[in-house]
């Protein structure tokens, strides 16, 4: 990575679910302008299929791209919504740079990094999820350089590590609903106990992936020892 991006804060918003934190948003968003990111992500699930509540995406839209670019690709309760096109459009309207199997570039002092995205691939069964997944990758072909890749499912991070992305920003695991101290997650949205990927830092074949907790809830089973979080990383050359 160029020495240009070292000290580069990207800022990550997952699986807000419709979650309300204030009027029109206003505690997220000063939260999110508090640490002065250079770049917003979102990485899947700002709506719940069950909800549907635009306004509080909007809301939060129209804070967020007051302060930093935004680049956004889908969840699976994004994809699952009804109007999963309207979310889109509206996404896109506030200036959002929407990445659904599409990559763009981050410049900083004449230099770039690369950021990819993947969007949901909008079915449960595994096998045709990374069959999905690969396909996608076929087409997006990380540089030589930095490459960031947006993707919401952390659960598929061994179907992405070592294949040229030098950091993964995922979410979907919600923490693993409740944290066991000194163990971890108990459960994934997809009901397997204990899964491998729920939250933090992990790193594996030249690949880092960083899973958001996200901010929202979507299942009857509570968050217990698993706040809520925004999750930064900042670039080190």
């Amino acid at each position: 990575m160029q020495s240009e991006f070292d000290g580069f804060k990207i800022l990550q918003i997952s699986d807000l679910h419709c979650a309300i934190f204030g009027d029109k948003q206003e505690g997220l968003v000063n939260k999110v302008k508090a640490e002065k990111p250079d770049i917003i992500v979102l990485t899947g699930d700002m709506i719940d299929e069950g909800i549907g509540d635009m306004e509080s995406i909007s809301d939060l839209l129209d804070g967020i791209t007051a302060i930093a670019p935004v680049y956004s690709v889908s969840g699976n309760h994004d994809k699952w919504y009804h109007g999963f096109l309207e979310l889109q459009k509206l996404i896109e309207d506030k200036k959002v740079t929407l990445l659904e199997n599409k990559s763009g570039k981050v410049t900083r002092n004449g230099k770039y990094i690369n950021i990819f995205g993947i969007g949901d691939p909008d079915v449960w069964d595994y096998t045709k999820a990374e069959q999905y997944l690969e396909k996608s990758m076929s087409t997006l072909k990380p540089s030589d350089g930095y490459n960031i890749l947006l993707f919401h499912r952390a659960n598929m991070f061994d179907s992405i590590k070592g294949k040229g992305y030098q950091l993964v920003l995922s979410g979907h695991m919600h923490g693993g609903q409740i944290q066991i101290p000194f163990i971890g997650g108990l459960v994934s949205p997809h009901g397997d106990w204990f899964p491998k990927y729920t939250q933090g830092k992990y790193e594996e074949d030249g690949t880092v992936m960083i899973v958001s907790r996200g901010l929202g809830n979507s299942v009857k089973i509570p968050r217990v020892f698993n706040p809520p979080e925004l999750v930064v990383v900042t670039l080190r050359h």
